[in-house]
């Protein structure tokens, strides 16, 4: 009997990680999760994934020369004026402006896509003890850096991605919030 049905605990020694810092980067991808649960006991509210691919390339194993690629997710909304949402601050500090106030009653966020970045990138601990890459800011791109366009496939939708849309909330019980087709434009 050979070990191809032996199964093991990847330990995450032999993955190569998203390097962290400053990485210039690409909006490549966007992904309407619907209405997800609320964070600890709050209200559902819709979500949305900005895929970026950092100009930064795999070195080995079968994805050697491929571009890394990390998601952030958000709230699909620009919050209050008091109190901005996570994705109002990362796309102010990316576009070097705020939104006008047409802007903000109505933002279409695949506007973004195709347009390059430089990401924040830190390294942060599971309670498991795992490593992982989290998105802290997007800011414009960096002076003299070749322009990149996206190579993600366009029907590439990661494997976490298509587990929470299909999981998303239904709205039956809740008339005044609905979920958003993924051909929608998002309003913010």
């Amino acid at each position: 009997m050979g070990d191809e049905f032996v199964v093991t605990e990847n330990k995450g020694g032999d993955f190569e990680r998203v390097p962290c810092g400053a990485q210039p980067a690409v909006a490549a991808k966007l992904y309407n999760l619907g209405l997800q649960p609320g964070f600890q006991g709050k209200k559902p509210c819709k979500q949305v994934v900005i895929l970026f691919e950092l100009a930064a390339r795999r070195a080995r194993g079968d994805n050697a020369g491929q571009r890394f690629g990390i998601t952030a997710t958000y709230n699909a909304s620009f919050g209050s004026e008091g109190m901005p949402s996570k994705l109002r601050t990362h796309l102010v500090s990316w576009r070097g402006r705020d939104f006008t106030t047409d802007e903000l009653n109505r933002f279409d966020l695949r506007k973004i896509l195709g347009h390059n970045c430089t990401l924040s990138l830190v390294e942060q601990k599971k309670a498991d003890g795992k490593t992982f890459a989290k998105v802290i800011g997007i800011m414009p791109p960096m002076p003299g850096i070749e322009k990149m366009t996206p190579e993600t496939p366009v029907d590439f939708v990661p494997e976490w991605v298509a587990q929470r849309q299909a999981a998303q909330l239904q709205v039956a019980d809740e008339p005044a919030v609905r979920a958003m087709p993924d051909d929608e434009k998002i309003p913010f």
